[in-house]
């Protein structure tokens, strides 16, 4: 789960999008609550907040399925995909020291503190 949606991209001639649950009936893209291949629905929502996109064997993107309650997309010229990205800075882990490091910054303390000891 990412931003509070569940990702898939299924392997081969499949599909990729999401969905708010975890539950995708999968043929070659998502079909949950679609009156296709007898689906019962998927628990949990009723379709709307999906999005399917038909991929190809080579991981091109092609015809898009559905986005929410509508479907049969791939060969609808009245619809546009757009993929919208966040430029936003990204915060990786904040590197620890390596324990030579730790060592090293040891043994300097621990020789100011002899030569103080042997200067009185």
């Amino acid at each position: 789960m990412f931003n509070g949606a569940y990702w898939y991209r299924s392997s081969g001639s499949g599909s990729v999008g999401f969905s708010p649950t975890s539950g995708i009936f999968q043929n070659s893209a998502d079909v949950c609550n679609t009156s296709l291949f007898g689906d019962p629905g998927c628990a949990g929502d009723d379709g709307s907040e999906r999005l399917s996109w038909h991929m190809s064997s080579n991981d091109n993107v092609f015809g898009g399925w559905r986005s929410g309650l509508t479907t049969n997309l791939n060969s609808d010229s009245t619809w546009q995909r757009y993929v919208l990205l966040i430029d936003a800075p990204q915060q990786g882990p904040t590197p620890a020291p390596e324990p030579g490091s730790i060592v090293m910054i040891g043994l300097g303390l621990a020789g100011l503190v002899v030569r103080r000891r042997t200067k009185k």
